[in-house]
């Protein structure tokens, strides 16, 4: 049986005190957050993706329910964990974060199979590397690897692309396993495919966990309508299905499951554990009348003048820097646009005198750009936002900006 746990084993790309590079697990991330600088990928999308995952750890054990809770952490040490909280918790769900449990594989269906009566086929593990040309039949422009090619890469690796491929895969049918049975032709985009997703910045990780650490809170309704069921997909002890539903509230936000997957490992001629195959099918979507306009809190949303959604979600264009957008990042504008949730929630700490109206800090837009079934680029900005700017009646500094 093969194992690599995300919990114990080094997989987080982290930059530490004089730029060094080093792969961390879970628990080490937590233990020595102070000490980096930031969770760095060559791919914007798995930075994203990490965060989220380390979100919703950090928001199941400690909240915060208000203001006050989080300033209560910020303070001590600025994220000062209880270190002995986290451990229980993870030691508790500790085999759901096995890449390769029996029964729950981490972001994974066990149900899926290769073989037997209901077999899908496998397909290579480039289908979940949006910069490979395999991924939904790119061209060879940058990227030369084909379905004729073995590509092969570690568990570690794997983890990184199936954080991200949940957050942010295409919609369509390209990538799934065959035969595709009725109802799973074709499934849509996962929840950030199609904006500019937000992610604030400190000076070290704590900080930068700390400032996406929103209020949760069921009796609040905060960050929105959270149900009794809410829990991350670790907790759930039954698997993900092909449907559209709605959402339970913000873990089952944070943790989506966008597709079924399962990754087919093996040893390698040198005794290495490697992935060479897996297996894709539809999952978790959301109705066609659903709009995440106030509830994912790292997007921004502008009102559409036609369309199935009234609110989508502020893109990326190719040629066009987001700069020149943050007018529209930095303020709502009631029935015009509505800038993302973790700045509402930041302007309260700045406003419940929890953080400086001086500070400031830094804000990375992260995304893709595609047309249909292809990717053209995924891009990785980064704005300094001066927390002034946030001030609903600044309209001195506002006005400047427009």
């Amino acid at each position: 049986m093969f194992s690599f746990n995300l919990i114990d084993s080094k997989w987080i790309p982290c930059i530490l005190p004089g730029g060094e590079r080093k792969e961390l697990s879970i628990i080490e991330t937590f233990e020595r957050a102070k000490e980096i600088q930031e969770i760095f990928d060559p791919s914007p999308l798995v930075t994203v993706a990490i965060h989220r995952l380390l979100l919703a750890v950090l928001h199941r054990n400690f909240g915060p329910s208000n203001e006050a809770e989080w300033a209560k952490l910020w303070n001590s040490g600025k994220g000062d964990w209880d270190m002995a909280k986290l451990t229980a918790y993870l030691d508790k769900w500790h085999s759901r974060f096995d890449l390769f449990d029996e029964k729950f594989p981490f972001y994974q269906c066990a149900s899926l199979t290769s073989t037997g009566i209901h077999k899908s086929e496998p397909i290579s593990i480039g289908n979940l590397l949006h910069e490979s040309a395999i991924y939904l039949g790119k061209a060879t422009l940058f990227d030369h690897d084909t379905d004729d090619v073995i590509l092969s890469i570690s568990p570690a690796k794997a983890a990184r692309l199936l954080l991200a491929f949940q957050c942010f895969v295409l919609g369509g049918y390209a990538g799934l396993s065959k035969p595709r049975l009725k109802g799973e032709e074709s499934a849509k985009a996962a929840p950030l495919t199609k904006g500019a997703t937000c992610l604030m910045r400190g000076r070290n990780l704590v900080e930068s966990l700390m400032l996406n650490l929103c209020a949760y809170n069921r009796e609040d309704e905060e960050p929105f309508h959270i149900e009794k069921d809410d829990k991350p997909t670790w907790e759930k002890d039954e698997e993900t299905k092909p449907e559209d539903r709605n959402l339970n509230g913000y873990f089952d936000l944070l943790t989506w499951q966008s597709r079924r997957i399962k990754f087919l490992a093996e040893v390698d001629g040198t005794g290495r554990l490697t992935i060479r195959n897996v297996l894709i099918r539809k999952g978790n979507q959301f109705p066609d009348s659903y709009s995440l306009k106030g509830k994912e809190p790292m997007l921004t949303f502008l009102k559409a003048k036609q369309g199935n959604d009234p609110w989508p979600p502020l893109k990326f264009q190719e040629e066009k820097s987001v700069w020149r957008d943050s007018l529209i990042l930095f303020q709502s504008v009631e029935d015009k646009n509505a800038r993302p949730k973790i700045l509402d929630w930041i302007n309260d700490l700045v406003e419940g005198n929890f953080l400086p109206a001086s500070a400031v800090y830094n804000m990375d837009l992260v995304g893709l750009i595609s047309d249909q079934a292809s990717i053209l680029l995924w891009r990785h900005e980064r704005l300094p936002l001066p927390l002034k700017y946030l001030e609903v009646k600044n309209e001195n500094l506002l006005g400047k900006l427009r």
